[in-house]
């Protein structure tokens, strides 16, 4: 991301979603709202930004993220955007592997053997290249906004890509994609603060 704009440097807070039924049942099978448990974590993130200044807010259409920015957007007292382009890996992702959270080598050999299933449309998954390049286009349009402190309420797997890219930029492959999603972590609420 580029850290020279007309006021100073651009500041992105990234916050991964409140904890969701699916982070705590693998068999939810619902809209995936947030827990009690989700909701307070949702109102606590939010006190966090009490004193930050946050010129743009946005969330994606997943009901975890809407629902996490609401506790923000009120503390802030902004309206939140909606922009999938954060969004979580798209297709049927989440739910073909009853949202259990697989180290990406895992997850790959899943896809191939779910292939053999006469239920599951592999087109209608994204692909790394597809995600890739959908994390560039979000990139471009954080930096092509004037706001400069924005926070965005994201996936903790969409999360980790849009990291690796800012840090590998052009050589970011699928396999150091793996590599990096590996050795980092994304807590429910977690704040990741990049410039």
């Amino acid at each position: 991301m580029n850290t020279n704009t007309k006021n100073g440097d651009k500041l992105i807070y990234f916050v991964r979603h409140a904890e969701s039924d699916a982070n705590v049942n693998p068999n939810a099978r619902s809209l995936n709202p947030l827990t009690e448990n989700g909701l307070q974590q949702a109102q606590t993130v939010a006190k966090r930004f009490k004193h930050i200044r946050i010129e743009k807010l946005i969330q994606t259409s997943k009901m975890r993220s809407r629902q996490t920015a609401e506790a923000i957007s009120t503390v802030l007292n902004i309206q939140a955007e909606e922009n999938d382009l954060f969004i979580e890996r798209a297709g049927e992702f989440e739910a073909m592997f009853e949202h259990r959270h697989l180290p990406n080598a895992e997850l790959t050999e899943a896809m191939k053997k779910k292939l053999n299933k006469e239920h599951w449309d592999y087109s209608k998954q994204e692909l790394f290249e597809d995600l890739l390049g959908r994390v560039k286009k979000a990139a471009e349009y954080l930096e092509s906004v004037p706001e400069e402190r924005i926070a965005v309420v994201t996936h903790g797997a969409f999360l980790k890509v849009f990291i690796a890219y800012i840090m590998f930029k052009d050589a970011l492959t699928e396999e150091l994609a793996v590599t990096f999603m590996d050795h980092i972590a994304s807590s429910n609420t977690g704040i990741t603060l990049c410039k």
